[in-house]
Formats: C-alpha cells, sequence, structure tokens
C-alpha cells in the first residue's frame, strides 16, 4: 500500500538580489568586526576573565573592545589592513560592478521555478517507487502462494500416481484371473467333450453286445 505522503507547499520565488559595491565593502567590513569581536570574546571566555568566577557579557564586550582587533589570516591590526581592503575594493570597483550586474542578471525566478518543478518531480518518483514496492511486495505473496500450491499439487499428483500404481497392480491380477479362468473353462470343456465321445463309444458297444443294430 502506498503511504500518503504530506503536501509540500512550493516555496515563494526568490527575490531579486540587488547590491552596489558600496554596501558590499560595508557588508564584509561589518562581517570581519564582528567576527574579530566573537573570537576576542571567546578568547577572553577562555582564559577565564578577570576575578573570580566568569565574566559577564559586559566584561566581555569591554574586554573584547579594549583587545586590539586582529585578522586571523594576516595577523595585522585591522585599523590598518581595512583602509588597504577598502582601496583594494574601489580600485576593482568596475569589476566588482560587474560581478554585482551578473548577479542581478541571475534568472532567480526560473530557477526557483525549476527547483520547484525537481521537486515535485521527485515527489511523483518516490510516489511510483512505493508503488512499485506494493506491487512488488503483492507479487511475493502471490508467488509464495504459487509455490505453496505448487508443493500442495505434487503432493496431489504423488498421491495420484500411488493410486495408479495400485490400479494397475489391481488390473494386472484380474487379468490373470480372467485368463486363469478362460484356461479352465477350456480345460472343463475338453474333459466334457471326452467324457461325451466315452459315453458315445461305451453306448454303442452296449448296443452291439445287445444284438442292437
Amino acid at each position: 500500500m502506498v503511504r500518503p505522503r504530506r503536501a509540500t507547499a512550493a516555496p515563494a520565488p526568490a527575490a531579486t538580489v540587488t547590491m552596489t559595491p558600496v554596501a558590499m565593502r560595508q557588508a564584509i567590513a561589518e562581517g570581519v568586526n564582528a567576527i574579530l569581536d566573537e573570537r576576542a570574546a571567546a578568547q577572553q571566555a577562555q582564559n577565564g576573565g578577570i576575578g573570580e568566577g566568569n565574566p559577564s557579557k559586559r566584561e566581555l564586550g569591554e574586554s573584547s573592545a579594549s583587545l586590539p582587533k586582529i585578522l586571523p589570516v594576516t595577523g595585522e591590526p585591522i585599523h590598518h589592513t581595512i583602509p588597504l581592503l577598502a582601496t583594494r575594493i574601489a580600485r576593482h570597483e568596475d569589476r566588482l560592478n560587474d560581478i554585482v550586474n551578473v548577479i542581478n542578471g541571475l534568472p532567480c525566478g526560473h530557477i526557483t521555478e525549476d527547483v520547484n518543478n525537481l521537486i515535485i518531480g521527485q515527489m511523483a518518483v518516490e510516489s511510483k517507487v512505493e508503488q512499485i514496492k506494493t506491487e512488488f511486495s503483492e507479487s511475493m505473496e502471490f508467488i509464495a502462494a504459487l509455490c505453496s500450491a505448487n508443493v500442495t499439487m505434487g503432493d496431489v499428483l504423488t498421491s495420484f500416481d500411488h493410486e495408479l500404481e495400485q490400479i494397475s497392480a489391481q488390473n494386472f491380477s484380474l487379468r490373470r484371473a480372467i485368463q486363469e479362468s478362460y484356461a479352465r473353462e477350456r480345460t472343463r470343456d475338453r474333459t466334457i467333450e471326452t467324457l461325451t465321445t466315452k459315453i458315445t463309444e461305451f453306448q454303442r458297444s452296449m448296443d452291439e453286445v445287445s444284438g442292437k443294430p
């Protein structure tokens, strides 16, 4: 039996991504600052903070703000590296504009529609697979029933063969008895014929003795 599948709502079409180079630079800077703040807070928490017990979030924030922010990849201070990154981004602004244009030109609606079609197709395939599994299970049960019926039929045929052997033996015995009966009947006929001949001869002899013609 095919298990009913829960209806899945199709995801809403994704909005077209629009980003300017300035927004990209700002997002990169904010992301780097957030990563560094998290690393500094984690390092402060790992060192145990200042004084007894665990430091509060405020203490962690103040400690992370007082620590020098360093890029983990290059090991350079962040206040030196960010201006360099901004300069490089400005230098490649045309290229970034091209990348942004490519991103903005992506057919998100068509991609979403294709993904939805793929999801629907996958659900149809899964439903078909479940149906095939059910049909295969039913076929296996039918084959098992056929095998059981075949075994039963084999037993019946074996019983028939045994009965036929007994009937054949009885038929052979009956035919032999009939042949013996025919032989006895022929012997009796010959005996009667012999006795009749002897009686006729004896009667003739008696007639001759008595002088009868």
